[in-house]
């Protein structure tokens, strides 16, 4: 499927123009969700420009080179240009014009006095400084590795037969997908985070790394989920 576009008009963003071309075709958000397996509220995200409603950065620009292409544009043009309308503009007053710095001259007077002058001026500065910074420097923290350890929470486990909770035993990259192949979540869950999702049918669980998972629902709990590094494709949920 060959979209054609006779121009393009740059006082859209790239959102816009998925969505006027997915319109155009007569394809509503669901039509491309189910061609796409991507969660229809990431697309509409797309469309206006939503980063926080995405996973993360690279997920949104993969996210866009499917939608370009299920559309007949161009990805890789389509993908430059969602970087470049999710960038944040510089100022334009920091550039507007040059910013220059008006040079003081520093004249001393002249004479044995005024050096004398100047010796016990600078003295009872340094003098006054260096008592005022001991008195008010902030003591040191240092805030170690235990120190953070010790100050998280430690995260909660439902009960509810009728959740599902997953949580990280170490960093890894996870993914749930419905019984109809579609994206429910997909983010980076850390050592000890953990997130809980309603129990349905037909759930599937992908992780970077199997053995870094595990999966708790009513008390019972699954996991590690595979040997340690090694990628879990499709893990039924319980």
């Amino acid at each position: 499927m060959t979209t054609q576009i006779d121009s393009i008009d740059f006082d859209r963003h790239i959102g816009q123009e998925l969505r006027d071309v997915r319109e155009s075709l007569g394809l509503s958000l669901a039509d491309a969700s189910g061609k796409l397996n991507i969660n229809s509220d990431y697309l509409r995200a797309i469309e206006t420009l939503d980063t926080d409603a995405l996973p993360n950065a690279g997920y949104g620009a993969g996210f866009v080179r499917s939608y370009a292409k299920l559309l007949g544009l161009n990805p890789k043009d389509a993908v430059a240009r969602y970087k470049a309308d999710t960038e944040t503009a510089p100022e334009p007053s920091r550039f507007s014009a040059p910013h220059f710095v008006a040079r003081r001259e520093i004249r001393l007077p002249r004479g044995t006095f005024a050096a004398a002058l100047i010796a016990v001026t600078f003295t009872s500065l340094a003098v006054w400084y260096g008592t005022s910074t001991t008195a008010q420097s902030p003591e040191l923290i240092v805030e170690t590795a235990e120190t953070i350890v010790n100050a998280a929470p430690v995260p909660k486990i439902t009960l509810d037969p009728a959740l599902i909770t997953v949580e990280a035993i170490s960093t890894s990259w996870i993914e749930v997908r419905g019984a109809d192949n579609i994206v429910v979540a997909s983010k980076i869950l850390v050592a000890g985070q953990n997130f809980e999702l309603p129990r349905s049918e037909g759930m599937m669980l992908a992780a970077r790394d199997g053995g870094a998972i595990k999966i708790h629902r009513g008390g019972n709990i699954s996991g590690p989920l595979g040997p340690k590094g090694v990628p879990l494709v499709a893990y039924p949920l319980p």
